[in-house]
């Protein structure tokens, strides 16, 4: 079975080096305009992806700006001494 989808693909890929310098041909008298389509259509692509890069930086230093202070003020909180704790009521009132 494998070797069946081996043949299909080099088939495939045969045909399709076949048919590239035709259609290539064919589409000559359009290939300036396309090839300035697809570069402002890259331009475009490339702007967005700068601009989602940095709204996603800007958020990342948000959370770790947010976890610092979180761990910061963790740092100063003395927990509370075994002798302030009171025991829960349940052990205080003995075998009820």
């Amino acid at each position: 079975m494998a070797n069946n989808d081996l043949l299909k693909g080099a088939l495939i890929g045969a045909a399709v080096i076949a048919i590239a310098p035709l259609v290539l041909s064919a589409l000559s008298g359009r290939r300036n305009a396309l090839g300035q389509g697809l570069a402002r259509a890259g331009g475009v692509l490339a702007e967005k992806a700068r601009e989602t890069a940095a709204e996603l930086a800007e958020v990342a230093e948000d959370v770790v700006a947010d976890i610092q202070a979180e761990e910061s003020v963790a740092d100063t909180v003395e927990p509370p001494s075994p002798a302030d704790v009171e025991p829960p009521a349940s052990a205080a009132g003995g075998a009820g």
